[in-house]
């Protein structure tokens, strides 16, 4: 007689936790896509013919294990000088992977229906989960941050594939990659690998050459982690750095444009104000100066932008950041909830008007994003512009994993929208990415310096239909999983009858 020992519901929930660490360690700066394999091996055993009510329970705590430890690093900022936050750090560890952690508990809850088959499970958990990854990256708050997909970077068949599938159907890929093993059946597991590989192959290679413009910049990383919070001592200070770095051997250079980090200029930008003049001289070769700053204009407004000037001191364009951080730089329901922003100032920033296509040919004509606008889709259509600019700045995480992973994703951009990137912060990783992905020349994090670079050259042919659709297309994928799964439930029930 053969007794079959039951593992104890805390055992259950510890091998859950324990998978949902090892899902972080597929991300950077880890970057060890495998482990997902055994992660959501034990997921999906632990879920597959589980009650609702336990499968989403073992998602939450899959999920709450692999958001803490992907996402630790918000904490870090809650530290900084700009202001007594400590208090909130168990809300950030815990309030945040908690809420995030709901999404993979629906994920598992709705997979387990599924159950009547284990490859339909596997195909239907594949796709909810790509599903929800795009929920979760809006509601109930921005933060499309470590989808799934962007393990494919850096990887032979990731890179080649990334342009043609789109963050979503990448995601789709990676979990389906990590899943299948679930099914035992070796031949479905190796005729999967294979045609992966097969579609790599007969994709258009796209690692040639990277050509360049002519046109040079230079790109300044300051590496000034504290705020100078209004000093006038450290706002000189922190002037003085980047007039230094900016105009060292600019003229033997030959540089068109300098380009400073997000909120680099340590004044406020004020309308009809002389600070544009005195911008405009700072540069001794008459380039243009490109920087982030806080600006508000006559009603008060206060904006986070960037904003291109001429030696003559004109700003030839603006932009002011649409997509803005949580928190750090307005408050959800501030109304209700009477604190602070942890970014410096007292006034909230407002989100940037609709995007004005026709920006600026500064240095030929580059789309501009600024910190983490740069990981959500692009809706505009790019063709007219040669590049993409993207400040930030990391110093706010320290040297934990955010920065890591906040370059690895700006790269996947890159990949995506066969485009190069520019990425200038103030700390963090600096770079010049080429739309292969490749990174060029880079400033590593916890380093200052410049780099005078030649602006790399986008692809001519993009892949745009699987991008411009792949909501519809999970969304009717699914709906093709829950008719199979209707229709074997029918077929069940047609089986009982005849009994």
């Amino acid at each position: 007689m053969i007794i079959h020992h039951k593992q104890s519901p805390q055992k259950n929930l510890f091998y859950v936790a324990l998978a949902g660490c090892l899902a972080t360690l597929a991300f950077e700066p880890f970057d060890y896509p495998v482990f997902l394999i055994p992660a959501f091996y034990i997921l999906l055993r632990k879920i597959y013919h589980a009650p609702l009510k336990d499968a989403f329970l073992k998602g939450v705590v899959f999920g709450f294990f692999h958001f803490l430890t992907s996402l630790y690093w918000i904490a870090i900022a809650l530290t900084s000088n700009v202001g007594n936050f400590t208090w909130l750090i168990p809300f950030a560890v815990l309030l945040i992977p908690g809420i995030l952690s709901l999404y993979i508990g629906f994920t598992c809850a709705i997979a387990s229906l599924f159950s009547k088959n284990r490859i339909l499970f596997i195909v239907a958990f594949t796709f909810i989960w790509s599903l929800v990854e795009i929920v979760r990256g809006y509601y109930p708050f921005p933060f499309p941050w470590n989808f799934m997909g962007y393990v494919l970077l850096n990887k032979p068949y990731g890179m080649e594939l990334i342009p043609f599938l789109g963050l979503s159907m990448s995601s789709v890929l990676t979990v389906f990659l990590a899943a299948i093993v679930f099914s035992k059946d070796l031949k479905l597991i190796a005729i999967t690998y294979l045609a992966t590989a097969l579609a790599v192959i007969i994709m258009p290679n796209r690692n040639v050459e990277t050509e360049f413009w002519d046109e040079s910049i230079r790109i300044i990383q300051p590496n000034l982690f504290d705020h100078h919070l209004g000093n006038p001592d450290e706002q000189k200070k922190v002037l003085d750095t980047l007039y230094w770095m900016s105009n060292k051997k600019i003229k033997e250079a030959n540089v068109k444009a300098v380009i400073w980090p997000e909120a680099a200029y340590p004044y406020l930008l004020q309308e009809n104000s002389k600070e544009l003049q005195f911008m405009g001289s700072i540069l001794e070769n008459g380039a243009y100066l490109i920087t982030g700053v806080d600006r508000i204009d006559e009603q008060k407004n206060l904006y986070n932008s960037l904003i291109a000037v001429d030696s003559k001191g004109n700003a030839v364009s603006t932009y002011d950041k649409r997509i803005l951080v949580p928190f750090g730089e307005y408050v959800p329901l501030s109304k209700m909830f009477k604190f602070d922003k942890i970014a410096y100032g007292m006034y909230e920033f407002t989100p940037g008007a609709p995007y004005n296509k026709h920006f600026d040919e500064v240095v030929l004509k580059y789309y501009p994003l600024i910190c983490y606008e740069v990981i959500f889709p692009i809706k505009e259509d790019l063709s007219d512009y040669e590049w993409i600019l993207n400040i930030t700045n990391d110093a706010w995480y320290g040297d934990s994993s955010g920065p890591y992973q906040h370059f690895a994703m700006t790269r996947f951009k890159a990949v995506e929208y066969g485009m190069p990137i520019i990425r200038v912060a103030n700390t963090g990783i600096s770079g010049i990415i080429s739309p292969f992905g490749d990174v060029i020349q880079k400033i590593s994090f916890g380093k200052d310096g410049f780099l005078d670079v030649r602006i790399p050259k986008k692809l001519k042919q993009n892949y745009t239909f699987i991008k411009n659709h792949q909501g519809v297309l999970l969304m009717a994928f699914f709906m093709i999983c829950l008719i199979l799964n209707f229709a074997l439930h029918i077929n069940n029930f047609k089986e009982r009858l005849q009994k």
